[in-house]
């Protein structure tokens, strides 16, 4: 039986990780070129690979990978700090790299077909969810991975709300502010919207820890 290395798993998923970024700057691509004509976007892209891979990708964080639901959210994240640390060493603003990564992510959506995002959006928030939910949270709470969330389960009354998450804890923030890059926060937290709107999902939330609050209070309406 072949045995596959630690160091080989890290790389396929990386190199995973490195061609879903290539995948999301291509779909970027008219926005890219809006913002900085088509020549320029063409090097933007690829300085944006480069970056990710030298500078980003080795310190995104584990913590727990599959296995954990937030997972692909701290990927998700170090592809918008690539966008970031790029914009910001070009000389442009927090303001214009926010837009990139709020653009961009409404266009990497658009390509999924509407039944298929509301259909999963069903599934994911549905009663058949819950127990991953709630076991994901006591999970949390044992703080195993220092860069993890970490959340309460939120029983809904059946009228104003299904269920809920109170979020103690946020992963996104705590690899943010390890990067110095805190000040993207708010930009991120505006992408939850579009996301939940997309699969027809109402996301109601009027608390948050990227505002100073004490938790993120996650609403959901299905």
């Amino acid at each position: 039986m072949t045995v596959i290395s630690s160091d080989s798993i890290h790389h396929l998923r990386t190199s995973k990780l490195s061609r879903q970024f290539e995948g999301m700057l291509k779909t970027m691509q008219p926005l890219l070129e809006e913002k900085f004509g088509r020549d320029e976007a063409l090097h933007f892209r690829q300085d944006a690979v480069h970056l990710f891979n030298e500078q980003v990708l080795p310190t995104i964080p584990d913590i727990g990978g599959r296995k954990n639901i937030y997972n692909p959210y701290l990927q998700q994240t170090g592809m918008a700090l690539a966008l970031y640390r790029l914009v910001k060493t070009r000389g442009g603003t927090l303001e214009t790299a926010g837009e990139l990564i709020y653009r961009g992510m409404m266009m990497v959506i658009a390509r999924y077909p509407r039944f298929f995002l509301h259909l999963y959006g069903r599934l994911s928030n549905s009663k058949l969810a819950y127990p991953r939910i709630r076991r994901g949270s006591l999970i949390s709470k044992k703080r195993k991975y220092p860069l993890d969330w970490v959340y309460e389960f939120v029983e809904g009354d059946g009228q104003s709300f299904n269920y809920g998450i109170d979020m103690l804890e946020c992963g996104i923030l705590k690899y943010l502010d390890q990067q110095n890059a805190l000040e993207l926060a708010p930009y991120l937290c505006a992408v939850d919207y579009i996301t939940f709107e997309s699969m027809g999902i109402e996301l109601q939330r009027k608390e948050t820890l990227a505002a100073g609050c004490q938790r993120c209070t996650f609403r959901i309406i299905v």
